[in-house]
């Protein structure tokens, strides 16, 4: 990658990247702005991908004991929409723990992923994967109170499935708004100041609904500047 920094001399070439653009996107995500649903479960063990599962937990001796699909706190406001109809990642996520027993020890990783494929709760993990790849079938809803009121369109644009931009990332349809920060793309030749300013000006590069999700999570804002501080146990 050819990286442009701002103190550089002269704007930022055509094939360039802004480095500080870049950071300030992956901070983002270090905060929290990250789901755990993911096609990790088939790829592990070189399947084709046909479902998304979240990280599944492991325990007890030699990390064999199976302790259910974990989600991180971003996905406590994530839901998938099917046939008009939405369900919470957390009521997806509660099904595929069905699938197999807690506490059932595997030796393998491919005995693991086989059993809960053939099970009847893998259809959730299809019905995700669909979500997933479906525009505007995929939302953020912030918590209540927090700046930004209205649902949010995640990345469900990408199909087939790419790891590391579907779901973690907000929809496209934000690109020429405020909240660019967050789209799972950028162009080379474009830096943050160029990018504000197309978007508005808004007062910062990272917008009202990116703020939404950092006070859902439980990050103090400005404008909300007493956050409820989530609990959350799988």
């Amino acid at each position: 990658v050819d990286w442009w920094f701002k103190t550089d001399n002269g704007t930022i070439g055509s094939d360039q990247h802004d480095f500080y653009l870049i950071i300030l996107h992956e901070l983002i995500h270090g905060l929290g702005f990250s789901s755990s649903w993911d096609n990790t479960l088939e790829a592990t063990v070189n399947q084709d991908t046909t479902g998304l599962t979240p990280i599944p937990d492991f325990g007890g001796d030699n990390d064999s004991q199976f302790e259910g699909f974990q989600e991180y706190i971003f996905d406590k406001y994530v839901k998938f929409i099917r046939n008009g109809a939405e369900s919470t990642s957390t009521v997806y996520t509660s099904h595929l723990n069905e699938s197999v027993p807690i506490g059932t020890s595997f030796d393998t990783n491919l005995e693991f992923t086989n059993q809960v494929k053939s099970s009847q709760q893998w259809e959730y993990a299809e019905f995700a994967l669909i979500s997933a790849t479906t525009n505007d079938s995929l939302t953020f809803t912030p918590a209540e109170g927090t700046s930004h009121k209205e649902v949010i369109y995640l990345e469900s644009s990408i199909n087939p499935y790419l790891l590391g931009s579907s779901i973690s990332h907000i929809s496209l349809i934000y690109e020429s708004t405020p909240d660019f920060l967050m789209k799972y793309i950028f162009n080379p030749g474009e830096s943050l100041e160029y990018l504000v300013q197309r978007s508005g000006n808004y007062s910062s590069p990272i917008g009202p609904r990116i703020l939404s999700i950092l006070e859902s999570m439980g990050y103090e804002t400005d404008a909300y500047p007493n956050p409820i501080i989530p609990t959350y146990e799988p």
